[in-house]
């Protein structure tokens, strides 16, 4: 499974290791992350167990729930490289798509 993790994510990871390290107070972390104390020290019990992969969403490596599904997306190429449709305005196009598709 690959890991990409965005900069705030980096440094959420880094702000809780040095607090894990005893570089930095729970108070200074939260101040630096913006989050509250309590956040802070279940961040540091997430990262002791799970190390760097508790900094990222538990959706973050999940594909959208709204996304066209593949099937949908070829059925609109086809319709709009039609050559019967191509010289159509969108409205009828929308027509089309309500009407095949739903």
């Amino acid at each position: 499974m690959k890991l990409f993790m965005s900069i705030d994510q980096i440094t959420r990871g880094h702000v809780i290791a040095n607090c894990l390290e005893g570089r930095c107070t729970i108070q200074q972390a939260a101040l630096r992350l913006n989050l509250s104390r309590r956040r802070v020290q279940q961040l540091k019990k997430a990262f002791k167990e799970k190390g760097a992969v508790a900094m990222l969403h538990g959706n973050s490596q999940r594909p959208s729930a709204k996304k066209t599904s593949k099937e949908i997306e070829q059925r609109l190429l086809a319709l709009r490289s039609d050559p019967a449709l191509s010289k159509r305005n969108f409205s009828y196009l929308q027509k089309m798509q309500n009407q095949y598709i739903v």
